[in-house]
């Protein structure tokens, strides 16, 4: 957007006193209602703060000393001497009527070259973060990590606690973004305790390649070895959801290259199939001799029984199993 070009003080200031107004509010009205030349600023304490503003009384001519704005020094004694909290305080106590005519309502406005804040005009202290010297990003990273900290909640509560120097950001996600900032997990030094919707996971790919070369035989030697530490984070611990969810989980067996299928993954042949299976299996195994169930498993695990065919038969083919329809041995949808 182009600046505007305004007329030299003195013509602006001859224009003004034309008006024939008394009161600033009359300026503010006049120029509200569209009535100001482009060329003449609306607010001229602001624009000639620097260039001969003298105050209201000798912007528009009046004769009475009340119109002279004090000098930046004598107004911030006059505003530190009634023990306001900030610029909320000020301007409701400005609309009241209590505040002097040589006092400004907005006072960073009139005294733009000597302004530092509210918080220093009004003697409480604080200073506006756009007035304060922060600490760099690594500063502010070495001071949050030496809190132990585990969460931004956490931070939170401590900035509000009033225990957070000046120097530093509330919300350093938002000061630091694109400057150094990697997330909360980093800022706090708690990359251990990333929230999994937060972490990136490695792909099903990787992380089954990187399992099978460690040498991970089943399920429960894969918790193990994630209490041991000897899984990286980047390999989620509730393995199935994760990798369902992104449509890429096959099984145990296949994601430790162990071969084996869990079977609720398996369809069985119907039971008229394994019928005929098990009479024939039955000669070549047991000798045509009758067989317990627990006989049927001894030799499933020696190795004797086709994979196609399940360990515990009454499991699979019981009718009153809810899981599988009755009769089929295949799994209910």
């Amino acid at each position: 957007m182009r600046k505007k070009t305004y007329r030299s003080f003195t013509e602006a200031r001859k224009f003004a006193r034309s008006l024939g107004f008394k009161k600033r509010e009359e300026y503010q009205k006049f120029y509200r209602a569209g009535n100001l030349p482009i060329d003449i600023p609306k607010v001229p304490q602001r624009s000639y703060s620097d260039k001969g503003w003298k105050g209201w009384g000798d912007w528009l001519g009046g004769s009475s000393v009340r119109w002279v704005i004090r000098s930046f020094e004598e107004a911030r004694k006059f505003a530190r001497k009634l023990g306001l909290k900030d610029g909320k305080d000020y301007k409701r106590y400005y609309e009241s009527g209590k505040v002097p005519d040589d006092i400004p309502k907005c006072p960073w406005a009139v005294y733009s070259k000597e302004w530092e804040g509210m918080g220093d005009f009004l003697g409480t202290g604080f200073v506006a973060a756009k007035y304060r010297n922060f600490r760099s990003f690594e500063d502010h990273r070495i001071f949050a990590r030496s809190l132990k900290l585990n969460s931004e909640t956490e931070w939170q509560k401590f900035c509000k606690s009033g225990k957070k120097p000046a120097d530093i950001h509330a919300s350093p996600s938002r000061a630091f973004k694109n400057k150094g900032w990697k997330g909360w997990p980093d800022f706090l030094g708690n990359i251990g305790r990333i929230a999994n919707q937060n972490r990136v996971f490695w792909s099903y790919e990787k992380a089954s390649a990187f399992l099978i070369k460690l040498g991970v035989e089943n399920k429960d030697d894969f918790f193990r070895k994630c209490k041991s530490g000897k899984i990286p984070k980047e390999i989620p611990r509730n393995t199935e959801r994760v990798y369902k969810k992104q449509g890429t989980w096959k099984g145990w067996g296949d994601f430790l290259g162990t071969g084996r299928i869990a079977n609720q993954n398996i369809v069985w042949p119907s039971a008229k199939e394994a019928r005929i299976t098990i009479k024939k299996i039955a000669k070549e195994v047991f000798g045509g001799k009758p067989f317990t169930e627990r006989d049927w498993i001894k030799a499933y695990d020696a190795g004797k029984i086709p994979k196609y065919l399940p360990k515990n038969l009454s499991y699979a083919y019981n009718p009153n199993t809810h899981r599988y329809k009755k009769g089929t041995g295949r799994k209910k949808k």
